[in-house]
C-alpha cells in the first residue's frame, strides 16, 4: 500500500492498493469522506466518546480509514496484532474498552466470535475483507465494511463530527500500543496526540532538510511495518 505526501492536492491520490490484480485508489477527498462517514457510523451505533476502536487486519486503507475514523469520533484506536489467538484478542479488547473491533477476514473474525459472551461492550463488529457474512455467524452485531460507512449518513451531520474532533486535546490518550502478548497477556502502552505528532512532524522535518528532493505529490511511501506496531503506525499512518 501507498501514501501520497500531498495532503494539500485533495484530487491527488492519497491511498493505493492492488488486490486480486486489480487496483484500488481512494483520493485525498475520498479518503476523508470514508473518515468521516466512519466516525458518523461510530456516532450512529453508540460508541461512547474516549472509549477505544480496535482493527484487527493487514495494511490496507480500510485500517487507516478506521484509525482516522475513530480519532475524528474523539475515541481512542488499538490495534490488534494478526498473529493473536482469540485469548489474547478477548483480553485486550476489555483491556482497552473496546466497543467496535474492525476484522479484515472471516478468520479474524472467528478469533474475535471464540469468546464473543466474554465481551459484553462490543457494540459491533465490522468486516471489511469479506464479500459476505460467513453463514455460521448470526450475531446482529457482525457488519460489513460498506453497509457500516452507510449507517450514519443521513442521520450523523458532518458538524456533529467535527465537534467531536475538537475535543481532542494535546494530552489525551490517541492509541493504545499493545506487545503481542507472547510472555502473558498483551502490555498495552498510551501513546498521546502530541507524542505521536511532535514526532510525526520532527522526523518529516529532519528529512526533508537531508533529503529535500523527497518533498512534493509525487513521492510515495510503501506500508509493509504492522500498523499495529508503534513503528509502523507512527511512520505510515502519521507520517
Amino acid at each position: 500500500m501507498f501514501y501520497a505526501t500531498a495532503h494539500k492536492y485533495p484530487e491527488r491520490n492519497a491511498l493505493l492498493i492492488e488486490r486480486g490484480g486489480a487496483k484500488f485508489v481512494w483520493t485525498y477527498k475520498q479518503y476523508f469522506d470514508d473518515v468521516i462517514n466512519f466516525s458518523k457510523a461510530l456516532t450512529k451505533i453508540g460508541v461512547t466518546e474516549r472509549s477505544a476502536v480496535a482493527i484487527m487486519g493487514f495494511n490496507s486503507p480500510e485500517w487507516v480509514i478506521s484509525c482516522m475514523g475513530s480519532i475524528m469520533n474523539n475515541c481512542i484506536t488499538t490495534g490488534i496484532y494478526t498473529t493473536n489467538e482469540p485469548e489474547a484478542c478477548t483480553y485486550q479488547l476489555n483491556h482497552a474498552g473496546a466497543e467496535c473491533v474492525v476484522v479484515q477476514t472471516a478468520d479474524h473474525l472467528r478469533r474475535i466470535m471464540t469468546n464473543i459472551d466474554q465481551q459484553p461492550n462490543l457494540k459491533q463488529i465490522v468486516c471489511y475483507g469479506e464479500a459476505k457474512i460467513p453463514d455460521e455467524y448470526n450475531d446482529p452485531r457482525i457488519i460489513l465494511w460498506t453497509d457500516f460507512l452507510k449507517l450514519g449518513q443521513a442521520d450523523v451531520p458532518s458538524d456533529h463530527i467535527l465537534t467531536r474532533m475538537r475535543k481532542q486535546n494535546a494530552g489525551n490518550c490517541c492509541m493504545f500500543i499493545y506487545t503481542s502478548g507472547t510472555t502473558g497477556p498483551p502490555k498495552g502502552c498510551m501513546i498521546s496526540h502530541d507524542n505521536l505528532c511532535w514526532n510525526a512532524i520532527a522526523t518529516v522535518d529532519n528529512v526533508y532538510e537531508s533529503r529535500p528532493d523527497l518533498r512534493g505529490p509525487e513521492n510515495r511511501l510503501v506500508s509493509f511495518l504492522p500498523l499495529s506496531h508503534i513503528a509502523g503506525f507512527a511512520f505510515d499512518v502519521m507520517i
